[in-house]
């Protein structure tokens, strides 16, 4: 059976190549607060924590 995540769980997963554009568009860089809006995969959390590096990951 496949269950559609989307309609199921009402999962809208952010993809690579949009969280890329994001993080660009909103001109994010070293000193900012940024939250991760949803838990889901933490695809925005994860290329933030990337590109801070350790810098006020918690």
């Amino acid at each position: 059976e496949v269950i559609d995540k989307k309609k199921e769980f009402q999962f809208f997963e952010t993809p690579p190549d949009i969280v890329s554009q994001l993080i660009e568009l909103a001109e994010i860089g070293i000193g900012h607060t940024c939250l991760e809006p949803s838990a889901g995969r933490g695809n925005i959390a994860e290329a933030l924590s990337e590109l801070a590096g350790n810098l006020g990951w918690w």
